[in-house]
């Protein structure tokens, strides 16, 4: 079990192009909170959850903490996360990543190095929301969601500035996993509309099976 990195899901809290609280939508016969604690827990010490739906986590025993700079997305996300990490490297994940696996945690830990950000790359696509990042790059967050503000349709999920503009900004360690045992193509699929959560239960059948 690793004490010296933490582990933070960004649990969202408006699932907007959901529709529903991601938190619970089923696959296998586990809700995605629970199959992310059945991934986590394992493997850190420290887990942590960001989310603005907070009273969703009462029967959990694990921290939960809001966005400080809410309706700003991801980036908030991970800016409470390290705000409130007990450690200087985080393995930061995206609750609606369901197909992440325990190998691809290894690696990505057994191969982090000082940059601030350390992150996995397949087929020339960076995977922002599966890496772990450093309390090092705090203050450039802080500084992008400073200078930025919510414009009007906020409220429908839209938001001015991009978790792209901080690995812009920063060194990142990028990670080739596209040739490893454990890779999949089904590794980083993401949920966010209904039609991917309907992919992702067709995918869970496939992993059974195909994989």
């Amino acid at each position: 079990m690793n004490e010296s990195i933490s582990a933070i899901v960004l649990a969202g809290g408006r699932s907007s192009r959901m529709g529903r609280n991601k938190l619970f939508l089923e696959l296998d016969g586990l809700t995605f909170i629970d199959r992310i604690i059945r991934l986590l827990k394992p493997l850190f010490t420290e887990i942590i959850f960001i989310s603005n739906t907070l009273e969703h986590f009462k029967s959990y025993q694990f921290k939960v903490y809001g966005d400080l700079f809410p309706f700003f997305g991801p980036l908030a996300g991970i800016h409470s996360g390290l705000t409130h990490s007990p450690t200087d490297y985080n393995f930061i994940i995206s609750i609606d990543m369901p197909f992440v696996s325990t190998a691809l945690i290894n690696f990505l830990v057994d191969n982090v190095g000082e940059k601030p950000v350390t992150l996995p790359v397949a087929g020339n696509e960076l995977q922002p929301l599966c890496g772990i990042y450093r309390k090092a790059v705090l203050p450039e967050i802080e500084k992008l969601l400073q200078n930025s503000t919510v414009n009007s349709s906020a409220q429908n999920g839209k938001i001015n500035v991009k978790l792209y503009d901080l690995l812009n900004s920063v060194e990142v360690q990028k990670v080739n996993v596209g040739k490893e045992e454990f890779y999949h193509e089904y590794l980083f699929h993401n949920v966010n509309t209904y039609a991917d959560y309907l992919k992702a239960v067709e995918i869970a059948g496939k992993l059974k099976t195909d994989i």
